[in-house]
């Protein structure tokens, strides 16, 4: 099983270190004896990133400039040839990215807030381009989880067709971390599976 985290704070965050040491805690001692790699999908990583991550026995998929606007195009057009058996680009950034993030079973996110018109910040545009690892993840064959995160609130009409749309077409599996989560999401009729579960750092030593 390999495993890709996204949106983990691991330094100078108050919760995030213990949520990724716990999540790996959780995960290997769930494996049945399987092999589980768990590596982190960052744009970059510091010194102390790294530091951390190794001492998790976590490894890091420094994807770059993968996302960008510039690239996005790109993306989506090797997306459609990344497992035929046609002649790969030569030394092209995103093609090996591409191809390697596909060698993955799924990509868990764990974005604390992650659907709200609540911060002015947070438009629905944002929030899409945000989710673009979903995306891209989605049409590798990647499993999609949401872990220990919060949605709401949710007031325009826009915000909750959108986040309706991300969550049903491109996650497989939600765990809320509060219960007013559940409100929300019974009231947009998701139909993604979900689970509430507690702060998994505040419930798990590490």
């Amino acid at each position: 099983m390999k495993i890709l985290m996204f949106n983990a704070e691991v330094v100078d965050d108050l919760g995030g270190p213990s949520i990724v040491a716990a999540f790996c805690d959780i995960t290997r001692a769930n494996s049945n004896g399987d092999d589980v790699v768990i590596d982190l999908l960052t744009s970059k990583a510091s010194d102390k990133t790294e530091k951390y991550l190794e001492k998790l026995q976590v490894g890091c998929f420094k994807y770059g400039n993968l996302f960008s606007k510039k690239n996005i195009f790109k993306v989506f057009r090797y997306i459609k040839n990344i497992n035929k058996q046609t002649t790969p680009p030569i030394d092209d950034f995103v093609y090996e990215n591409l191809k390697k993030l596909s060698t993955y079973d799924c990509l868990v996110d764990m974005g604390g807030i992650c659907f709200t018109d609540n911060i002015p910040q947070r438009n629905l545009v944002r929030t899409v381009y945000e989710k673009m690892s979903w995306i891209v993840a989605k049409k590798l064959g990647l499993k999609v989880i949401l872990y220990t995160t919060s949605i709401g609130p949710i007031r325009t009409l826009k915000t909750k067709w959108g986040s309706k749309f991300l969550m049903e077409r491109y996650c497989d599996y939600i765990m809320f971390r509060e219960r007013e989560c559940e409100k929300i999401y019974n009231k947009l009729k998701i139909c993604t599976p979900y689970i509430a579960v507690s702060y998994t750092h505040l419930t798990l030593p590490t």
